[in-house]
């Protein structure tokens, strides 16, 4: 006869238990302290060439504030949607939530926000993500339509994608707002630089199609 084994009983206590931080929850106040914290962490990665991370520590900023009302009023294009997370769609959104900021206050937190975009559009184009890189410079125009630096980024990814028309647009008009600008200038005499180009190989590949070479003649016997 087989013996009847005894039963084990065991006691679980759970000691501690921790969860991500949920940053949709946090109030106004701390979400802008957080965006500000990310943003400081991520420029001193981008100021080490360490651009993957610096995208990193941005997009965390970002995330802080992209399902508010404040960011969505701000920012028409964007819908502010995060994966797996509810967010009320930017038609829900109204636009009294920008009129109980003062002017300098509006000022502040827009600057911050268009500083963010264009510093991930600035590590998309470093990474040669220039699909990514134009969205977020489109963000930043979105809010404030004669952004230099926006208008530079754009170009930037633009001339990356090989658009040479519309980079040469968007520079133009950074070279206008910003006429002494080194950077600029230099990217606008590149993309001016490579239209020609562009033009002129269009040219000969137009001139061969329709004005073959003329076939040499057979030497006499």
């Amino acid at each position: 006869e087989l013996p009847v084994a005894k039963e084990n009983c065991f006691r679980l206590a759970l000691l501690d238990a921790s969860e991500a931080l949920d940053i949709g929850l946090l109030e106004d106040a701390d979400q802008i302290r957080f965006l500000e914290l990310e943003r400081a962490h991520g420029n001193a990665l981008a100021r080490a060439n360490r651009f993957s991370e610096a995208s990193l520590a941005y997009s965390r900023a970002l995330d802080a504030v992209r399902r508010t009302a404040f960011y969505k009023a701000l920012f028409p294009t964007e819908r502010g949607h995060i994966q797996g997370a509810y967010s009320r769609d930017a038609g829900e959104v109204e636009k009294p939530i920008l009129e109980g900021l003062t002017p300098e206050e509006l000022s502040a937190r827009e600057n911050s926000l268009v500083a963010l975009h264009l510093n991930l559009s600035l590590c998309a184009y470093k990474a040669g993500k220039h699909v990514i890189a134009r969205r977020h410079a489109d963000t930043a125009l979105g809010a404030q339509p004669d952004n230099a630096k926006a208008l530079f980024r754009r170009g930037q990814a633009a001339l990356g994608q090989g658009e040479f028309e519309g980079a040469l647009s968007d520079l133009q008009r950074a070279a206008e707002q910003m006429p002494q600008d080194r950077c600029i200038r230099a990217e606008l005499d590149s993309v001016q630089q490579k239209l020609l180009e562009h033009k002129e190989t269009q040219k000969n590949m137009f001139r061969n199609v329709f004005c073959p070479a003329p076939r040499s003649q057979p030497s006499p016997a």
